[in-house]
């Protein structure tokens, strides 16, 4: 499914607005919307794997400089392969409590056995005694963002939450809070009833994160939900 399609949906529930201001607002909604759900869960559409080295003696590894990782939202397992099969998948260790914990590994092990992350900077103990090649790093995506009417929609089964939700952020966007209520709270129904869960998702909270962006600015993609861990 193509943004075309679900753009026209949103384009009639905001009246017929053509502009492109109102376009460029949509997009950044819409984009903000997929990362939103993203964010939110484990999905298939997101799952990716990526094939790693390890340098002997080397402990930190640049994901995106190292090994060419640079949409990863969030790390599933690390595996090392030795030569003759997987190693056990790496535990994760909060950067607040790295240096304590590690202190109590012992460093006799050839293979990392932990990690944690800086940024996007990985750190690994013990430092690996040799070079692993074919080790696997497995993760979740961020959502590809939409850039004209023929980019692909990441979440095609979630379309009448993403025109939903969409729409009432930008109702929120020009301030209209009645009209953007009532989109926001079909969104959630609609989220709701597909996750089977009871949180509510959308609403003027999240809207802080996308005030006063647009998409030709780019700033919204880089910063809404960062967040560091594994």
């Amino acid at each position: 499914m193509t943004y075309r399609v679900l753009k026209e949906q949103i384009i009639r529930n905001l009246g017929g607005r053509t502009d492109e201001d109102s376009l460029n607002s949509v997009k950044a909604c819409f984009n903000f919307v997929q990362k939103l759900i993203a964010r939110d869960g484990e999905w298939e559409e997101l799952e990716a794997t990526k094939s790693i080295t390890f340098t002997s003696g080397q402990a930190d590894y640049d994901y995106v400089a190292d090994w060419g990782i640079t949409d990863l939202m969030k790390i599933y397992t690390i595996k090392i392969w030795d030569g003759s099969r997987f190693r056990p998948p790496l535990s994760y260790i909060l950067p607040s409590k790295w240096d304590d914990e590690i202190a109590t590994i012992p460093q006799t092990s050839n293979y990392p056995t932990c990690y944690t992350k800086w940024g996007a900077v990985l750190s690994f103990y013990p430092k690996p005694a040799s070079s692993y090649t074919g080790s696997v790093l497995r993760y979740y995506k961020y959502p590809t963002p939409v850039e004209d009417d023929d980019s692909i929609i990441t979440f095609p089964d979630l379309d009448h939450i993403l025109v939903a939700a969409t729409t009432g952020y930008f109702w929120a966007g020009l301030e209209e809070t009645e009209i953007s209520a009532y989109w926001f709270r079909l969104a959630n129904a609609y989220y709701k009833t597909w996750t089977k869960s009871n949180r509510y998702l959308f609403g003027f909270e999240a809207y802080s994160k996308i005030k006063e962006r647009s998409a030709s600015r780019g700033e919204y993609w880089a910063d809404p939900f960062q967040k560091e861990g594994g």
